[in-house]
């Protein structure tokens, strides 16, 4: 990232989660961060509003209206809400529709550590900058895990159809699913990318070429 201030809202009741998201975005050496704190989702709406915010901190359990409601808010008013939606002990449910709304990314906060908060708000923030610098003719879509990582000299064979770099004593599987994966983004005029490190997930991003329909409608 670019070594400038970017300004981190931070959506939550718990004045100890400020603190502590502010300490472990603090140690880094990577970001430059202001803060803006908000402790409900009415001031957080307001508050993204009036600042120019590059990341939002999401709680997920506010004490007026929910985290997907003030996300949904937030989607009406910009199109790409660099949001990170963060629950107590992790909810699959809450991720998914988490990411349909528009979240960038999803944390539970049983595992947030400094290396994880800082790499995932820094990942929030250059995705929502590359799309906005798209012209407008693909979309782009990224989705994160905090598995086991892959190396990088692995990175090109995951994609290829039953390779795999582990036994089936290790991780289950058939090293299908990838190879999938690719085959269809390219079937529809796109392409597939992993970034990753060993130990620290991985994040899977795919690009599709916007419909027609679309641009039409976007021209009329």
């Amino acid at each position: 990232m670019e070594n400038k201030p970017y300004n981190v809202l931070i959506i939550d009741d718990s004045p100890e989660d400020h603190e502590l998201y502010r300490e472990y975005l603090s140690d880094g050496q990577t970001g430059n961060y202001r803060f803006i704190d908000a402790y409900c989702g009415e001031e957080g709406e307001k508050l993204y509003q009036a600042n120019a915010v590059d990341c939002v901190l999401l709680d997920y359990r506010l004490p007026d209206i929910d985290g997907i409601e003030v996300l949904k808010r937030l989607a009406r008013a910009q199109e790409i809400v660099p949001v990170v939606m963060l629950t107590g002990d992790g909810n699959e449910t809450v991720a998914v529709i988490a990411m349909k709304t528009g979240s960038q990314d999803y944390l539970p906060k049983r595992v947030v550590t400094p290396q994880a908060l800082r790499r995932t708000v820094e990942r929030t923030i250059e995705r929502t900058i590359e799309r906005a610098r798209q012209d407008g003719k693909w979309w782009a879509f990224s989705v994160s895990d905090n598995g086991i990582g892959i190396p990088k000299a692995s990175q090109d064979k995951i994609f290829t159809i039953f390779q795999r770099l582990h036994r089936d004593e290790e991780y289950e599987g058939c090293g299908v699913g990838l190879a999938i994966c690719q085959r269809v983004v390219q079937n529809h005029g796109g392409r597939i990318s992993v970034e990753s490190e060993p130990g620290r997930g991985a994040t899977f991003t795919f690009t599709l070429p916007v419909p027609e329909a679309v641009e039409q409608e976007k021209a009329a």
